[in-house]
């Protein structure tokens, strides 16, 4: 069973497949998804996992970035690292990043540090999902469904939905369908169109990994100083 997920407003938005169709999914906390379904194979979630540490430096962002067509590499931020998400502010967060990096965190990456120290805390409680949950990009994913041609708009307009839709439907020939049926009964919950969009990407790139070659971005070392491997699939 491979799954995508993406962070939402009520937590995180799952897609899988059952029968051949999509299957989604809302649910507040990354343990639910493994006490819900004990046979995940891969899970691809669109977090920082492995951070920088006093001693240990995250490269993988700035890798992924290089990879990236231009009108792209925006999309990708460095992770704050653990001290910051572990701060109790902003400004706490900001001083810690500081003494690391010599440089500040910005409040989008304070913004989303719950949902990284959420990944982080189960890690360390759950070493055995290690080879399970695996980070991945969305906008990579994307890029490398659409062969590796640039896409043209932000996922943000409607025109990039349009766009995201017609790569997916390569894959999933029911895709629009579903997708529709899914945000239109839980737009009102603040689901965002793109939390969707990018959950279908994330779980087609799980469920071909393996048919397309195990592919993945890594760096050396490999492991932060938890043993949390520091890896973007794809």
């Amino acid at each position: 069973m491979k799954f995508g997920v993406d962070g939402c407003s009520g937590g995180w938005c799952c897609c899988s497949s059952y029968n051949n169709s999509l299957v989604f999914y809302i649910l507040k906390d990354v343990k639910f998804i493994f006490q819900e379904f004990p046979k995940i194979n891969y899970l691809f979630i669109d977090i920082p996992i492995g951070l920088s540490d006093y001693g240990f430096k995250r490269l993988v962002d700035a890798k992924l970035r290089d990879m990236l067509p231009p009108n792209r590499k925006s999309s990708v931020f460095n992770a704050p690292s653990r001290p910051s998400i572990y701060s109790d502010s902003y400004n706490d967060a900001k001083q810690a990043e500081l003494r690391l990096h010599g440089k500040s965190i910005s409040i989008q990456s304070w913004n989303i540090s719950k949902k990284i120290k959420e990944l982080d805390q189960y890690f360390h409680e759950n070493p055995q999902v290690t080879y399970k949950l695996r980070e991945s990009h969305p906008e990579f994913c994307f890029y490398k469904l659409n062969n590796n041609i640039p896409l043209q708009f932000s996922k943000k307009m409607s025109i990039g939905i349009e766009e995201r839709l017609s790569i997916l439907k390569n894959f999933v020939s029911d895709v629009e369908d579903s997708f529709n049926k899914f945000y239109n009964k839980n737009k009102y919950t603040g689901l965002k169109k793109d939390d969707v969009i990018d959950s279908i990407a994330l779980y087609v790139c799980a469920d071909k990994w393996e048919k397309n070659g195990g592919r993945s971005i890594s760096q050396l070392p490999p492991k932060d100083l938890r043993g949390i491997p520091c890896k973007i699939y794809y």
